[in-house]
C-alpha cells in the first residue's frame, strides 16, 4: 500500500478510509541552528525517517510534513525560522482536525524538535476534546528512546554519551532518505569542526545565568554556537539509523494500542 498522501489518488484514500480504523502519521519539522557542522533541517530529516518508517510498518498514511515550528533561544543564530507557538499550534490543530474530518481514527504526530513539544502536546489534547478521536504525539520516540535496548545499540557503536546521538540520527536518516550528497557534507563538516574546536565537554555560561536557571526558566542559554549539538568524532550513521528504525517499530506498536483503546472504550 502507498503510504505517502501526496502520492495517492482520491480513490486510493477512499479505500484506506473504508478500513475499520485508518491511521495517519503527521510529521513536524523545524529549521534551526544545530552548530556549524549540522544541517538547519536536522530535526526535520530525523522526523522524516521516523515518520515514514512508522507509517510503513503500521500501514498508515503519511501526511506532508508541517515545515516550521517554534524555536525559542536558538532564534539568535543565522538560518533559524521561528514561528510563534500560537500560530504553529493553530496550524497544527487545523491539520489534525482535517485528518479527523477525512475519517482517520488513529493519528500520530511525530516531532523530533524539542522546542515546541509542550505546544504539540496541548494541540493533541484540544483535538481529542473536540473530536473524540484517539490522537497522540511523541517527542523523539518518548521514553522508548531511553530503553536498555536503545542504549545497547549506542554502546555497540561506540556512543557512550548524548552529544553524538542527534548527529548520528541525522546521518542515519540522510542515508535512509537516500541523500548521500548531504551525508558526505555533514560527516566532512563534523570532522572539520572537531579539528578546529575539539570535542568540548563544558561550555561557558556566566554564573549569573546559572543562578537564574536555579530559580526558573530563561529565554535561552545557547551562548556558544556549538553548544546545541556538540561535534563528536564518533558520530555513527549506522547506529543512528538503527535507533530511529527501532523507535519507529515502537511507535507503530503504539498505533496498535490506540486501536485497542478505541475498542475498549466502545465496550464500556
Amino acid at each position: 500500500m502507498k503510504t505517502n498522501l501526496e502520492d495517492m489518488f482520491p480513490d486510493e484514500v477512499d479505500r484506506v478510509l473504508s478500513e475499520d480504523s485508518p491511521a495517519a502519521v503527521i510529521p513536524i519539522a523545524s529549521v534551526e541552528q544545530h552548530g556549524p557542522h549540522l544541517l538547519l533541517g536536522c530535526d526535520g530529516f530525523i522526523t522524516r525517517m521516523l515518520a515514514a518508517e512508522t507509517a510503513r510498518l503500521a500501514g498508515a498514511v503519511l501526511f506532508p510534513m508541517v515545515p516550521h515550528s517554534w524555536i525559542g533561544g536558538l532564534r539568535i543564530w543565522p538560518g533559524t525560522v521561528d514561528i510563534s507557538s500560537r500560530a504553529m499550534g493553530d496550524y497544527l490543530e487545523s491539520v489534525c482536525l482535517e485528518a479527523c474530518r477525512m475519517g482517520f481514527r488513529r493519528i500520530l504526530v511525530v516531532n523530533a524538535h524539542g522546542g515546541g513539544r509542550e505546544m504539540v502536546f496541548s494541540v493533541v489534547r484540544r483535538v481529542f476534546r473536540k473530536t473524540g478521536v484517539a490522537i497522540f504525539a511523541t517527542f523523539g520516540g518518548g521514553e522508548s528512546a531511553r530503553t536498555d535496548e536503545i542504549t545497547a545499540v549506542w554502546e555497540a557503536h561506540g556512543v557512550h554519551d548524548r552529544a553524538p546521538r542527534e548527529a548520528s540520527q541525522l546521518a542515519g536518516s540522510l542515508d535512509y532518505l537516500e541523500r548521500p550528497d548531504l551525508l558526505r557534507k555533514v560527516l566532512a563538516n563534523i570532522e572539520s569542526c572537531v579539528a578546529e574546536s575539539g570535542e568540548p565537554e563544558q561550555f561557558w555560561r556566566p554564573e549569573s545565568l546559572e543562578r537564574a536557571f536555579r530559580v526558573g526558566e530563561v529565554g535561552h542559554d545557547y551562548l556558544d554556537e556549538i553548544r546545541h549539538a556538540a561535534p563528536r568524532s564518533n558520530t555513527t550513521p549506522e547506529g543512528g539509523a538503527k535507533v530511529v528504525a527501532m523507535l519507529a517499530r515502537t511507535l507503530a506498536g503504539a498505533l496498535d494500542d490506540l486501536e485497542t483503546c478505541r475498542l475498549e472504550r466502545e465496550k464500556r
